[in-house]
């Protein structure tokens, strides 16, 4: 009895994480892409548990216009996007990464990075996303010059 119930219960799951993914829409959809490049501010924030990540507004920093122009030559380019299929198992012991909260004429849309993908919101609906390899290795060292504060966070 156990073995025909199991099957079905499983597919159920699966149905349910699938419907939870359509749902997602892509971080570099063209909309996103022009309000990232749209921004009037561009806030850095720590996200110490990136597995659970929430927004950190006792530690918003704001970036400079220098910081905001190279983050935004690798983010707002939708070269540097995997735009294909992509499944990514990432630990739920991740050390302490950044999110990025970005405001325009009273919008905001918020990024949270993780080991590989990156996740957000944007209008009350959720995106996810990964950038392509040369994509991260310009983020990490983007992250290494502006955002060590944010990262040095317990």
């Amino acid at each position: 009895m156990h073995a025909k119930r199991f099957p079905s219960l499983l597919l159920l799951i699966c149905a349910v994480t699938v419907a939870a993914r359509a749902e997602d829409q892509p971080i570099e959809s063209p909309e996103n892409l022009r309000f990232m490049r749209n921004t009037e501010a561009v806030y850095v924030f720590p996200v110490t548990n990136p597995s659970k990540p929430r927004r950190d507004d006792k530690h918003l920093r704001l970036l400079d216009s220098k910081a905001r122009a190279q983050l935004l030559q690798v983010l707002a380019d939708p070269r540097n996007w995997n735009t294909g299929f992509f499944t990514i198992l990432q630990s739920d012991n991740q050390p302490t990464n950044i999110g990025l909260l970005f405001r325009h004429q009273g919008k905001e849309l918020v990024l949270f990075f993780q080991w590989m993908t990156i996740q957000g919101q944007f209008d009350d609906k959720t995106m996810i996303g990964m950038l392509e390899e040369n994509g991260r290795k310009e983020i990490e060292q983007w992250k290494e010059r502006y955002a060590q504060q944010e990262l040095a966070t317990k």
